[in-house]
């Protein structure tokens, strides 16, 4: 007799994306694999998302459109997670889409290695050219093997979107709902903590669609502190759970504020938040000074906090050097309209 073939969870969290809603919603009804319970949730949209998940949910009876007021991208997706009956699970973001084998591939891969997370790649297309982001492949059968990956930015990502899950995984673990950025990172350690088991395959399965409008592609605001916050949340956890990888953690710690850093100033928000910025820099160099005094000069952690440093210092120097220029100029230009109005009779 034939196994039956396990139920897939596809959940899409949604928020006035119609544009790309309908393509992101075909993929997956799509698959090759059809045993699926596919979660349209639309987060308070206020463009035509709503209609589009009732139509949908109205022709195609694997879908369940669920209603609710808006609360970002991790409540959304909690609303789906309390109400799952698969055994695996897949997060889409709705302006994204799956290549129509990708599920049937997942299910297999699973069958075969008994894994509990698949980290596989993605393509991510800006509307001109596609750039693919392979994933290494690996196999790490103990939970400290892959949070250490995991924090010194090796293979595992973040991105939920670029994981197959087993559901259990999920049990008494939800999205936080105070950050509107970085929920995926926030829980990911400690889903790989829980994991048995945590494979790579090459395979690039997802779309990424890089439109202006999305969190991770927008100007720097102060939803992007929530970054800092998120890894202040992983040292805690890391520090409490595995504390062996302690300077690990700090240093990427150390990353997630220069990367908030440069944001500022790759956005052209200096000016507006200077005295954040200048905090953020001092954090820096202060936890790099700590951590070096601890830990000594290994050449494993020194090389790897080195490079983070000397990375966003390479990104931020012509910044301050542009910025500099630009109030020389605005001196100069004052200088002469001065000398210009002492001249005029």
């Amino acid at each position: 007799m034939k196994n039956k073939q396990p139920i897939i969870s596809v959940i899409i969290p949604i928020y006035n994306v119609d544009k790309y809603l309908k393509k992101c919603i075909e993929s997956i009804i799509n698959q090759t694999y059809v045993n699926l319970e596919i979660f349209l949730v639309d987060d308070g949209s206020t463009d035509r998302c709503s209609q589009i998940c009732d139509e949908y949910e109205k022709k195609d009876d694997r879908i369940i459109a669920i209603h609710k007021t808006n609360g970002g991208q991790g409540s959304a997706r909690n609303v789906a997670l309390d109400r799952i009956t698969g055994d695996n699970i897949l997060f889409v973001d709705a302006d994204d889409y799956l290549d129509l084998g990708a599920i049937d591939l997942l299910v297999k891969t699973a069958e075969i290695t008994k894994a509990d997370i698949i980290c596989f790649g993605y393509i991510l297309s800006n509307g001109i050219r596609d750039v693919s982001h392979f994933c290494e492949e690996f196999s790490f059968d103990t939970d400290i093997e892959a949070i250490k990956n995991f924090i010194c930015n090796h293979n595992i990502t973040p991105m939920m979107w670029t994981k197959f899950f087993k559901s259990e995984l999920f049990e008494n673990l939800r999205f936080p709902t105070e950050l509107r950025k970085s929920e995926d990172r926030y829980i990911m350690p400690e889903l790989l903590s829980r994991s048995q088991k945590t494979i790579g395959i090459k395979d690039c399965l997802y779309h990424q669609n890089a439109r202006m409008g999305s969190l991770e592609r927008s100007p720097f605001s102060k939803k992007d502190l929530d970054a800092i916050l998120c890894e202040k949340h992983i040292a805690d956890y890391i520090i409490e759970n595995y504390p062996r990888l302690k300077n690990d953690v700090l240093a990427f710690d150390i990353n997630a504020m220069a990367s908030c850093a440069v944001k500022i100033l790759v956005t052209h928000r200096f000016l507006q938040n200077r005295l954040l910025f200048h905090s953020l820099i001092n954090q820096i160099r202060e936890t790099y000074i700590c951590l070096s005094k601890e830990y000594g000069y290994s050449i494993e952690f020194n090389d790897k906090v080195k490079y983070v440093v000397k990375h966003q210092t390479i990104t931020i120097i012509p910044h301050f050097f542009l910025i500099g220029c630009f109030r020389k100029i605005k001196n100069i230009c004052k200088k002469m309209i001065i000398i210009i109005k002492k001249a005029l009779p």
